[in-house]
């Protein structure tokens, strides 16, 4: 059935007036999924005025912790009840990414909200300071509208890793999701609304990066987070640094893992694999540079290719399916070109990058392994976004870390040794914002913050630090009691409110 969305603006489904639709086309199929509309620039202008009005007049932002919680608890057991098994068969429809990514990264979003609402509990919203001239009252306050641009790769838990944490903390947002995958965070926004967060709050509107870009431009907008390729980052980094607009971004990367000099290669080959190419390596944290020692390259090597040999790829509806296609036609054209381009610089393709005989409907490309890679090589340097591993030789691990950290898009990184302390030894010389270990969770670490400022863009998204990124600082200086009774010693009167004001101070100063 083709899918025909609608703009989701201040609690309301509303058809764009633009009349213009966007078709989306479904990477298994080729046929189109469903039309898209794009929203005119007045559209967006509405969705920020009424994020506005939720922030300035609503009830959300003064709402307690525990209140916001509550609804947002409550639309994740109704987004659970009512719509996961629609949301996973809509993403894997729209993006191509094999149904058991798409459920797992789904369903781990109520343990993503729940170590959100843990972490907040460590945050002081209010307390008061000795300064050096006196007392004062330091506030972490809801920062007010947020303009957020999504990816594609898991559409579901991109659009809940930045609508949870803004909107605990009290602020309000427009949600901008991509071309590709328009319509299954509608199904979060239809939870939301059901679970009671008040108009305004929340709105969801598609749209090329032309609206992207009027979206975090609008003066009422007072944070900008984006995730996505390090070209678009660059240019909103560059216009939020204009307009002075706090920006925090997660950009698409080029993961490295270092095998260790003592690591067996069969042990860690799972979690190599793993992280490398889950999601076809349609991630930014995916490791698909893997270091390992020359004398351990052609065992790697025969291991991976005897691995994916026997990795089905095809259906991704299907359980068995281990690969599904590109999430479009321009994607495995970009990813072509690069196999192309590792192929004239001199490095080997020793496995893949074809496209499946057996799959001629659908944007379906084998993964390809590299071997003879040198670090200067674009397969190397570039955020492919694709399925293609380079397999680079080291002859001592002190090298090992030069070339991992020889890279203008890491962010993410593994390292994989025997010995543990060995293994903790050489993560903590990568140059990266989080690192994985034998295997360990590999986004954020689990639970904890996703860094990627270390080399690879601005500010941690998730877990405390990126609850922090969604509250503003202010500070009132407080008049001490001394200073009150001397103005009363000096000749002075104090009223009533002057009294109050004394205990009010008191109070203040006794927390």
């Amino acid at each position: 059935m083709l899918i025909t969305g609608d703009l989701f603006i201040g609690g309301e489904w509303v058809k764009s007036s633009s009349r213009q639709w966007r078709e989306v086309v479904c990477p298994i199929t080729e046929e189109v999924l469903g039309r898209a509309p794009v929203p005119t620039f007045s559209e967006v202008d509405r969705a920020v005025a009424a994020a506005r009005n939720a922030f300035d007049s609503g009830p959300w932002p003064r709402m307690s912790l525990d209140e916001r919680a509550g609804h947002l608890r409550a639309a994740v057991k109704i987004f659970e009840e009512d719509h996961l098994d629609r949301a996973v068969t809509l993403q894997t429809d729209e993006t191509g990414s094999v149904e058991s990514f798409t459920r797992a990264t789904t369903t781990a979003m109520p343990r993503f909200l729940e170590q959100l609402v843990e972490d907040v509990s460590g945050i002081v919203l209010s307390e008061t300071r000795q300064g050096v001239a006196g007392p004062f009252r330091f506030l972490r306050e809801p920062r007010g509208v947020v303009a957020a641009i999504v990816p594609w790769n898991a559409p579901v838990m991109a659009a809940a890793t930045k609508i949870f944490p803004a909107l605990l903390m009290g602020c309000s947002m427009v949600l901008k999701t991509a071309s590709e995958s328009p319509f299954s965070a509608h199904l979060l926004a239809e939870a939301l609304v059901e679970a009671g967060v008040p108009p305004g709050v929340l709105s969801v509107i598609s749209g090329s990066r032309v609206i992207g870009a009027h979206l975090i431009t609008r003066a009422s907008v007072d944070k900008v987070t984006f995730t996505g390729s390090v070209r678009t980052g660059r240019r909103i980094a560059g216009v939020c640094g204009d307009l002075l607009k706090p920006l925090s971004c997660e950009l698409g990367g080029k993961a490295a893992a270092i095998l260790g000099a003592d690591a067996d290669v069969a042990t860690h080959l799972p979690a190599l694999l793993a992280n490398a190419l889950t999601n076809n390596g349609q991630l930014g944290v995916s490791t698909t540079r893997i270091l390992a020692h020359s004398s351990q390259v052609a065992e790697l090597r025969d291991a991976l290719i005897d691995a994916l040999s026997t990795m089905v790829i095809g259906d991704p509806h299907d359980a068995a399916t281990a690969f599904g296609p590109l999430v479009s036609e321009t994607q495995r054209d970009r990813v072509e070109g690069y196999i192309a381009s590792g192929q004239a610089q001199g490095a080997t393709l020793a496995y893949g990058g074809m496209r499946p005989k057996h799959l001629p409907v659908g944007y379906y490309l084998s993964p390809a392994v590299f071997t003879n890679v040198t670090n200067d090589m674009a397969i190397a340097r570039d955020a492919i976004l694709g399925p293609v591993v380079c397999i680079i030789g080291y002859s001592s691990e002190t090298e090992a870390v030069q070339i991992a950290n020889d890279c203008d898009a890491e962010f993410g990184g593994s390292v994989y040794a025997d010995d543990v302390d060995h293994a903790l030894d050489l993560a903590t010389r990568l140059r990266t914002g989080s690192c994985a270990v034998n295997g360990a969770p590999w986004v954020g670490g689990g639970a904890g913050p996703l860094l990627s400022e270390a080399t690879n863009g601005l500010g941690p998204d998730r877990s405390v630090e990126g609850l922090l990124d969604y509250v503003k600082h202010s500070s009132i200086a407080l008049p001490t009691v001394d200073t009150q009774m001397a103005d009363c010693r000096a000749g002075g009167q104090v009223d009533v409110g002057g009294a109050n004001e004394i205990a009010t101070v008191s109070r203040l100063l006794a927390d």
